[in-house]
């Protein structure tokens, strides 16, 4: 691999002076992108050869204050603040991405197993920490590189709020209402029904009743005839 190479011009990096004077790319809540065209590994003559290799410290801007930060976790639900870096070119480079803010302190392997980042591959981290890039280029070829890079809160689902009981389950509102007279005149009618089963109970045992007094006087009375007329 190349060793850093902090003599590479930002032009060759795709960095502007307005950017940056020393590497450092400054996240914020806009969108911003690196884009170079110019990276080149040839070997020959002085006039001819080049070996350019670029590194990129990607941190927060000093103008994403505590209160920008909460108001935009706040909107994202109570979500993280990350910078995100977007890749959207990589044509005959060898990208590779750490966690840390600058080149001393960039430990972290993002990538499984410290692997070449792929195109349009995308990565975040706490806008606290940071990314380190580093990109050089392959032998005797056209290059072409680009990345964006900028601050966001990771939007969290909003907690489901708790289902509020019907407005006719406490008997509100019109409907509420229509149901409560509904179920009274239901409870007034069940008890007429019931009173009237009651009665019609009551009469049936009552008849029984009667007609097994008839039944056994009736049976009695052929008794006695038949016992008078053995006489």
């Amino acid at each position: 691999m190349f060793a850093y190479c902090p003599n590479v011009n930002q032009r060759t990096c795709g960095i502007s002076i307005e950017d940056s004077n020393d590497h450092k790319l400054l996240a914020n809540s806009k969108k911003q992108i690196v884009y170079s065209k110019d990276m080149r590994y040839r070997v020959g003559n002085e006039s001819y050869r080049e070996m350019d290799a670029c590194y990129y410290e990607v941190i927060m801007s000093d103008e994403m204050t505590t209160e920008k930060l909460e108001s935009m976790s706040e909107k994202a639900n109570g979500g993280e603040v990350v910078i995100n870096v977007n890749f959207t070119a990589i044509t005959e480079m060898n990208v590779f991405i750490y966690g840390g803010k600058s080149r001393e302190s960039a430990y972290e392997n993002i990538t499984s197993n410290n692997s070449k980042v792929e195109l349009n591959q995308a990565f975040n981290i706490s806008a606290y920490r940071g990314f380190l890039i580093v990109a050089y280029p392959n032998k005797d070829v056209e290059t072409e590189f680009a990345f964006s890079y900028w601050v966001s809160a990771k939007r969290l689902p909003r907690e489901a709020e708790p289902l509020k009981p019907a407005e006719w389950y406490e008997f509100a509102g019109e409907t509420g209402e229509a149901v409560f007279d509904f179920m009274v005149g239901l409870a007034i009618f069940m008890i007429v029904l019931n009173s009237i089963l009651c009665c019609v109970n009551c009469w049936i045992k009552y008849k029984n009743k009667k007609e097994g007094k008839q039944m056994e006087a009736d049976q009695n009375h052929d008794f006695e005839v038949k016992s008078d007329s053995l006489k």
